[in-house]
């Protein structure tokens, strides 16, 4: 069976696809998931890429203005504690060939001499053609125009060949540094996070479009990082200012050399784009002496040198880890970052995890920020919004004031047990174990004067 695809030359950023055989046993339920999504859109497209005129909005991508929602995608980010109109605001049902133009439009990306997708891309993405949702946000660095960068969650996920049993869940345009998300955030939640911080929303701040954000920005308000879309969504439904971050090494790069390669920077590995990229190139802000943003230059001069962290005219040294330019824009003086990363079960994960704590908390005060850490409790929800869900705002708000200073917490680190412990007591002494025959190594954990010797 032969499927086309028609496509705007004028507009750069749509994948084109190539006319294609293709010959397998899923075809009918491909044709059948098409006309589902049809009778949802109540458009007869007949399979054609739906695009709007060139006259739509600037910051909508012109791809798909209109946000269409299938009730499996509501369902589970309302499961999330995430406010409806905060869901609709951000996310959209993709299916068929659409999902393309939102992954897969890095000009990185090897193309055919006629511009289109090689056929390795095509099948290793052929996945995301069943379906899934899109989330985006606004660009901090784009004067908050809505972004280009994205995650898409596909129905049928691909299996990550690194890990044995693992599927990704979460697809990233390939070939693309790592953004963050800042959802759009209605009035309501809004005036919420306002009466949370105690931080006033001015006339001013109602005028400018994206003014959520801005405001943010403009009066320090605290924010708290988390990983991942839905969790910024239920975190803005609790009345906080949630950053995303796409993973917990995604607030840093590590650099590379001239020739691309990862460098050994300060015995870390993860994942980093770029060298010595000059602040052009990552229009990061400066800020004037009305502490108004301004683009393409961090360089100091005598009226933002305190608002402005000094630079050699590069951005980071080729072997220190550097924070991302979008995190490094709200890096402004004395402003309170809370992170709240996800609670896994298993020993080395916990290690990563906490690792990349400590890795983005020294960066955040280095740039003059305060950094306190918020521990989901042990053995309970994974993530913050499944927390919240779950045992409800007033226990998320529990933890959020009783939140530790990172050195405070590096401290507690060394007196928390690696595993979770078999018994528990809750006695004055000891007294007689019951330890099992298979038992190879005993650890007990106590205060002083409880017996441990005897």
């Amino acid at each position: 069976m032969a499927f086309t695809r028609e496509f705007d030359k004028n507009k750069p950023n749509i994948t084109p696809l190539p006319t294609w055989e293709r010959e397998d046993t899923k075809t009918q339920e491909r044709s059948n998931a098409r006309m589902r999504f049809q009778e949802i859109t109540g458009r007869g497209d007949q399979g054609k890429i739906p695009t709007t005129p060139s006259n739509s909005p600037s910051c909508v991508p012109y791809f798909q203005s209109e946000r269409i929602l299938e009730d499996s995608h509501l369902t589970e980010w309302l499961s999330s504690a995430v406010d409806e109109e905060i869901i609709r605001l951000n996310v959209k049902s993709l299916e068929g060939y659409t999902p393309y133009d939102y992954l897969l439009y890095s000009p990185k990306i090897s193309r055919r001499n006629d511009g289109r997708l090689r056929d390795f891309d095509l099948k290793r993405y052929s996945h995301i053609e069943y379906g899934g949702w899109w989330c985006n946000g606004i660009d901090p660095l784009d004067d908050w125009k809505e972004m280009q960068w994205g995650c898409f969650k596909p129905n049928s996920p691909r299996n990550d060949l690194k890990k044995i049993n693992k599927v990704i869940k979460y697809e990233h345009p390939p070939l693309e540094p790592t953004r963050v998300f800042l959802l759009y955030v209605p009035n309501a939640i809004w005036e919420k996070v306002s009466e949370r911080c105690g931080i006033a929303i001015s006339e001013e701040d109602k005028l400018w479009a994206k003014g959520f954000w801005h405001w943010v920005w403009k009066n320090n308000v605290p924010i708290t990082l988390c990983e991942g879309a839905k969790k910024a969504g239920a975190l803005l439904t609790a009345g906080y200012a949630a950053i995303s971050l796409s993973g917990v090494n995604g607030g840093y790069r590590n650099p590379k050399n001239e020739e691309g390669s990862r460098q050994q920077a300060q015995g870390s590995r993860g994942k980093g784009f770029g060298t010595k990229t000059k602040p052009e190139a990552l229009n990061t802000p400066s800020w004037d002496a009305a502490n108004n943003p301004v683009y393409g230059s961090r360089q100091h001069s005598e009226d933002n040198a305190q608002s402005c962290p000094p630079t050699d005219g590069y951005a980071p040294k080729p072997d220190k880890p550097f924070l991302i330019p979008d995190l490094e824009f709200f890096c402004t003086p004395g402003r309170e970052f809370y992170i709240c990363f996800d609670r896994d079960s298993k020993p080395e994960t916990v290690n990563r995890v906490r690792q990349a704590i400590y890795k983005t908390a020294r960066l955040l005060i280095k740039s003059g920020c305060q950094v306190k850490i918020i521990d989901l409790p042990a053995g309970g929800e994974k993530g913050v919004d499944d927390f919240i869900a779950a045992r409800g705002k007033e226990a998320f708000d529990a933890l959020y004031n009783a939140a530790q200073p990172l050195s405070k917490w590096q401290v507690n680190l060394y007196t928390l047990l690696t595993y979770p412990p078999s018994v528990k007591m809750s006695q004055r002494f000891i007294g007689k174990l019951s330890v099992p025959d298979h038992a190879k190594l005993i650890v007990i954990k106590a205060a002083k004067g409880t017996g441990k010797t005897e």
